[in-house]
């Protein structure tokens, strides 16, 4: 394996130094910005608060998502019924990959976001999303991989898979493009929240 010059790794350290002046210089003069910076919220929050943020995770990802008509449709989830199914397979399939770096990386990443949206951090789901359609794209990869598996050599059998997991995915876009361009935007909530002249400070 070529080593990578040393004037390279010092190029790439120096340029990392100079980007992260104005943050450690910022940081130096009004360290409350430490612990939004961290995630982490102000102040303790109550247990019962905390039981609450733990519960709105699964609720507003699987069942309901948040209230607030500025940030996500009312009345609808996160995700829709095709990504939650694929997503617990995937999530399934991956926990016997722990192994794997990426595969860690990405549960390390939902239960330390979680964690912090527990205790009332500014961190809000939609960090997780990237994550969780990981797990969702290795469900859909698990289920390829199996029904090639049961069908390795009949190409009908293969064309009828491929297809039927391409409609389903089609579909689920579908969804998503109308949820958000569509019916968001068309919500009288919605519609209502926006159209409220800004408030002068």
């Amino acid at each position: 394996m070529k080593r990578v010059p040393l004037w390279f790794n010092a190029l790439i350290g120096l340029t990392g130094a100079v980007l992260l002046f104005p943050l450690v210089w910022s940081l130096t003069k009004d360290q409350s910005l430490i612990k939004p910076l961290l995630g982490l919220p102000e102040s303790v929050p109550s247990i019962n608060q905390l039981i609450t943020n733990a519960i709105n995770i699964p609720r507003h990802i699987f069942v309901r998502g948040p209230s607030n008509p500025e940030k996500w449709l009312p009345g609808t989830s996160y995700l829709d019924i095709f990504s939650t199914m694929m997503l617990f397979i995937g999530a399934y399939w991956s926990f016997f990959k722990l192994g794997l770096d990426r595969v860690r990386a990405t549960f390390g990443v939902i239960i330390l976001g979680s964690i912090l949206i527990t205790v009332g951090g500014p961190i809000s789901i939609a960090l997780l999303l990237p994550f969780l359609y990981l797990l969702i794209t290795a469900g859909m990869t698990f289920m390829l991989q199996q029904w090639f598996t049961v069908f390795p050599r009949n190409p009908i059998a293969r064309t009828i898979g491929t297809s039927l997991l391409s409609l389903a995915v089609l579909v689920s876009v579908f969804y998503n493009i109308n949820h958000y361009f569509i019916a968001w935007p068309n919500t009288p909530s919605v519609r209502q929240t926006f159209s409220r002249p800004p408030l002068l400070k």
